[in-house]
């Protein structure tokens, strides 16, 4: 069995935020795309701004992301099993005993616009790690977590 490997890419907003989306409460907040990208290399873990519950980033997509990540693996399976069946059925063309034919699987077409929606969520800094959010503040009402430490801001 090979291994499937491809890349997804979220544009930012003018800001330079990219969209997560909490998997505990479902909101939406961003993130400065630069501070995020050399929090990776180092950390797995982020943290909601409105609820500060803490999970794996890859559970913070946000519900369009991770359809589209669904859909890739699924066009990817429909691909290799249209791929065994079409040698398949060729194998079989000679042969007098046994016919087969296959109608191949459609793949859907993959919407790669992953931008950033512009919003007028307000900027924070963490007086802690320097890091940046952006978050709705009436949703956070008085209190909000950094992404990164986990502190009040």
């Amino acid at each position: 069995m090979s291994e499937l490997k491809f890349k997804i890419e979220i544009e930012s907003d003018n800001d330079g935020y990219v969209a997560f989306e909490c998997p505990f409460c479902e909101t939406i907040f961003g993130l400065k795309s630069n501070e995020y990208q050399e929090w990776l290399e180092t950390n797995n873990e982020i943290y909601c701004p409105y609820c500060g519950l803490k999970d794996n980033k890859d559970n913070f997509y946000t519900k369009e992301v991770v359809e589209q990540i669904k859909q890739i693996a699924l066009n990817s399976a429909y691909e290799q099993i249209n791929t065994v069946f079409t040698k398949m059925a060729k194998s079989m063309s000679n042969n007098k005993y046994i016919k087969m034919t296959y109608k191949p699987l459609k793949t859907a077409r993959i919407d790669n616009n992953n931008k950033t929606d512009e919003s007028s969520d307000e900027i924070f800094e963490c007086k802690s790690c320097q890091h940046h959010l952006k978050v709705n503040y009436i949703v956070g009402k008085s209190r909000i977590y950094c992404s990164y430490c986990g502190r009040d801001i």
